[in-house]
């Protein structure tokens, strides 16, 4: 394949990123450690998580239904699972959520190793970043929990859902609001936080750094494109194998008809007649009775 030769639109477009673009995301956070501990500390409010590995755009493939890319899959060292997606387009109500609950299964799904019994699997926790306020309360989180009808919470469920408003950084002075406006910054001296500010220079701090950045992007895109084109084809191939297994079934059930009715010495062609058999078909039939 001809290496790619990368334009100054593609330069132009690095330099304008802030770390909320997906692109510059998945490269800015993977294996930071420091950073995305920060990031799990600040939207959650927890001091005790530290995460010890970070994954971007990792894949979480099914053989049966669809298969997920989760931008950001955080192991804490407390066996903590989680998942973080920036969701930048305004996706809102039933959309916002089924999607979250879709993720939520993909990652209890990998929480599991074969075999391996339900009450050794890990807390998880799904975060979503979105760049709006999709319930509209003006609050900087919102989390949701298993709860039953009186509102007990189910607290060995290990399960928590967050939606973190990224529009609250237009709101008063706080350590969250802080946090999200480094997010979107796209000037890297202007970032506060240490941590941001050096996630963001990994993208897009000099020539190398922004080519890197764009292979990466390139790269990411065949990947993705490859995962889909192998889960059309899954898609189709089961498709396919669905209606060549109902046509044979029904055959075979016309044929058992037709062996029944030969049994009972009806003239071939009114046993075409009924099941829509050929007559060579019924002779075939007729040899193995």
């Amino acid at each position: 394949m001809e290496k790619y030769q990368i334009t100054d639109a593609d330069r132009e477009e690095v330099k304008g990123f802030s770390l909320a673009d997906d692109e510059a995301f998945s490269i800015a956070f993977r294996d930071n450690c420091e950073a995305a501990t920060y990031m799990v500390r600040t939207i959650l409010s927890r001091s005790d998580i530290s995460v010890e590995s970070v994954q971007t755009q990792e894949d979480v493939l099914s053989t049966e239904g669809r298969s997920f890319r989760l931008d950001m899959f955080l192991r804490c060292e407390d066996g903590t699972l989680i998942n973080i997606e920036m969701e930048r387009t305004r996706t809102r109500g039933k959309a916002l959520e089924r999607r979250m609950r879709a993720y939520l299964g993909a990652l209890s799904v990998r929480s599991l190793e074969k075999g391996e019994p339900f009450g050794e699997s890990p807390d998880v926790a799904v975060i979503f970043i979105t760049d709006d306020d999709p319930y509209g309360k003006g609050r900087s989180v919102y989390s949701f929990t298993l709860r039953d009808s009186d509102g007990e919470e189910m607290k060995d469920a290990g399960v928590l859902l967050a939606v973190a408003n990224s529009r609250y950084r237009d709101t008063i002075e706080t350590e969250i609001s802080r946090f999200y406006r480094d997010l979107f910054e796209t000037d890297i001296e202007a970032v506060k936080n240490p941590l941001l500010r050096e996630s963001l220079r990994k993208v897009k701090g000099d020539d190398a750094m922004i080519e890197a950045t764009v292979s990466c992007i390139r790269e990411n895109g065949i990947k993705a494109g490859y995962r889909m084109g192998m889960e059309d084809g899954r898609i189709k191939g089961r498709d396919e194998g669905r209606v060549e297994g109902l046509s044979e079934g029904r055959s075979s059930e016309k044929a058992d008809i037709a062996r029944k009715l030969l049994l009972r010495n009806m003239a071939s062609d009114e046993i075409a007649s009924i099941t829509g058999l050929s007559a060579e078909r019924i002779e075939e039939i007729a040899e193995t009775l």
